[in-house]
């Protein structure tokens, strides 16, 4: 049974391919140190090392704090950290952080906002999968796990006990987006260790979930009710299940590829990565590309280059697939190219008698109204997605027919 976590269910949601080679296929990649990632882990064991020194009665001065601060940026650092966005630098980095970790100091002094028990502190989670409620036997004591619980772990930056049953966590972020109160109260992850303190502290009575966002110098507090933290559990466990269910790995390109350790496997970026050290003359000859230039050129023009638009079509669809791509770039657009089954359904000519049977169906399980275009995407996506009853999908089986498609979305480059 695998052991999730809060930031391996966050990577399923925000692209299943990404997920697939991270924690299933976990093919040899050259690992990208980004300056973003120093500078949070830097600022983190530099705020950490004040709690840590507090805990044994040294305080550290502000001097020596960022002292510190300076020594651990050039510690376990690449000798090129990775810059997506190039109009910075490193220094403009390392000067950023270091003006987070003073404003901290300086807030926060002398640092005796309660006790810390914890620093990096491993939080364990129990969620049962069968009545999704909390994992005990009817005493305080959590009880083991049983089969159908789902595991997951966590780390807390910083675990603080203010006596008297009331706990809370905080989490030091060094991101330069400050998210809505909307955003906070959706957020998943404080919440989720919540559950596993609840789970590990037989005293805990009250716990607060805290955000500090160093670039803005701000701290932000909630506190979930029992009602909310249920519905988080029953959530958690239903991205579980779709993680669990999942029989392919499809990518969610986004503005977050330029990080990924895995861009140059992509089927979505492959393509952008293998052309762009090219020089314009070879980009130009290159084969996607004059596949999608010439593509687009057909599609500027009238009706009469339909059927050599439907020849170049195959083409692409065939060259994506050979190359094991999803996107190709051309001059001034990119083409995503979509492979999959796809349901079809007789027209008007055909078979009759099946359109028949599929009508009597929907009809018999209240669907026929929701679906009485009959319209194939429609009918074909409320199937994949689980939005038909069980009972009505397995009746509708043996008179469906899936045949390979394939679609081709263009998109014009900035």
């Amino acid at each position: 049974m695998p052991t999730y976590s809060y930031s391996r269910l966050e990577t399923y949601l925000d692209c299943a391919r990404r997920y697939a080679y991270q924690y299933i296929e976990k093919p040899e990649v050259e690992k990208k140190q980004t300056v973003e990632a120093h500078l949070g882990t830097v600022c983190h064991e530099t705020i950490q090392q004040i709690y840590k020194d507090l805990m044994l009665t040294k305080r550290l001065s502000l001097e020596e704090t960022l002292a510190l601060y300076e020594e651990l940026w050039g510690k376990d650092k690449s000798k090129g950290l990775c810059i997506v966005k190039e109009r910075y630098s490193e220094d403009d980095y390392k000067e950023a952080g270091r003006r987070y970790v003073e404003a901290f100091y300086k807030r926060h002094q002398p640092f005796t906002d309660g006790r810390t028990i914890g620093i990096e502190y491993q939080v364990q989670v129990t969620l049962q999968g069968n009545c999704r409620g909390p994992v005990t036997d009817g005493s305080s004591v959590p009880r083991s796990p049983a089969q159908g619980d789902k595991q997951l772990v966590g780390y807390i930056d910083r675990l603080v006990d203010h006596g008297d049953g009331a706990y809370e966590i905080i989490d030091y972020k060094t991101s330069r987006t400050l998210p809505s109160m909307q955003d906070l109260r959706e957020n998943r992850q404080l919440p989720l260790y919540q559950i596993g303190l609840s789970q590990m502290l037989p005293d805990m009575k009250q716990c607060t979930c805290t955000w500090v966002y160093l670039a803005y110098d701000k701290t932000i507090s909630l506190v979930k009710t029992q009602e909310q933290i249920e519905e988080l559990k029953t959530g958690i466990l239903d991205t579980i299940a779709q993680v669990e269910a999942a029989k392919s790995f499809v990518a969610s390109p986004s503005a977050l590829c330029a990080w990924c350790d895995y861009e140059a496997l992509c089927p979505a970026r492959k393509h952008l990565i293998e052309t762009s050290a090219l020089t314009p003359i070879e980009f130009s000859q290159q084969d996607g590309v004059r596949l999608v230039d010439t593509y687009m050129v057909l599609k500027q023009r009238s009706d009469a280059a339909t059927a050599e638009t439907k020849w170049l079509e195959r083409q692409i669809v065939e060259y994506a697939d050979t190359k094991q791509m999803s996107a190709l770039w051309g001059s001034d657009h990119k083409l995503r190219v979509w492979k999959g089954k796809g349901l079809r359904l007789p027209k008007k000519d055909e078979d009759q008698e099946r359109m028949r049977v599929i009508a009597d169906i929907l009809k018999r399980h209240g669907l026929l109204e929701k679906y009485s275009s009959l319209q194939a995407f429609t009918l074909s996506k409320a199937i994949e997605q689980g939005q038909l009853p069980s009972a009505a999908v397995k009746e509708l089986e043996p008179h469906l027919q899936f045949e390979e498609i394939s679609r081709i979305y263009p998109t014009k480059l900035s």
